[in-house]
């Protein structure tokens, strides 16, 4: 019996109809896998609004989802704040806290979000002090670590919190003035996550008003730097912070 050839068979050819079909239902799960990484952002409703010696702080709960096909590498997440009728500010996240009750915050580094996982966390965003700033701070810093140590050390059994030098005191309250830009006001504020080349590969917007009272209660801890609290010591029971309700 003469051989048919495999092109003319029916059967080969209903063969490779059902294997096409096969890839073809295949097809939309094959393109995800090609598809970008695609970033989203939520954030808690509340901000906690504080400040290291006068420079600006904000500690936010940050939720990062990728609902795209691929991984994204987010290399870091600053905001943007700006005061109506007022100069802008930029805040870098540097840190993070690994579980919601946590008073440690991890150093924020690069990280990848895989496709459809979440990366959530309270971030703190920090306003940064350059090396003139950096070199000022720690001189007074020193100053003021110094003496009060020096006077518990000689009269440890004094009544009151031992002081620091008025001069220094004064040097810290003008440091406090001059990195102090919680102004009451309205704000709006720009969350920014990079890639490692700097773009902006996600964004979302926020506002929130910062009332008299809650500039005047963050104005507060200078009262307590004259005692080292906050500096060289623990924070008093006045320089804990506000919280603030966000608006989008």
């Amino acid at each position: 019996m003469k051989e048919i050839p495999f092109y003319l068979d029916w059967q080969f050819w209903s063969a490779v109809a059902a294997v096409a079909a096969l890839v073809l239902s295949q097809l939309p799960p094959v393109k995800l896998l090609f598809k970008k990484g695609v970033l989203t952002i939520e954030k808690h409703g509340t901000i906690f609004i504080h400040h290291t010696i006068g420079s600006p702080n904000i500690n936010l709960f940050v939720i990062l989802k990728n609902i795209g096909g691929s991984s994204i590498s987010v290399h870091s997440i600053d905001m943007n704040i700006i005061r109506k009728s007022s100069t802008s500010f930029l805040l870098k996240g540097r840190g993070y806290a690994n579980n919601p009750s946590d008073y440690n915050f991890v150093m924020l580094t690069p990280f990848e979000i895989e496709p459809n996982q979440t990366w959530a966390h309270t971030i703190s965003f920090v306003d940064l002090w350059n090396r003139a700033e950096q070199k000022e701070y720690k001189a007074i810093y020193s100053n003021i670590r110094d003496t009060i140590t020096e006077k518990n050390r000689v009269d440890p059994g004094y009544t009151k919190r031992h002081e620091a030098d008025e001069s220094d005191y004064i040097k810290i309250c003008n440091f406090f003035e001059k990195n102090y830009k919680w102004i009451d006001g309205e704000y709006d504020a720009e969350i920014l996550v990079k890639d490692k080349e700097n773009n902006v590969i996600a964004k979302d917007k926020v506002k929130f008003t910062l009332f008299e009272s809650e500039s005047d209660e963050l104005r507060l801890w200078v009262e307590d730097y004259k005692y080292g609290n906050s500096i060289h010591l623990p924070v008093s029971q006045k320089q804990y912070g506000v919280w603030v309700d966000l608006s989008d």
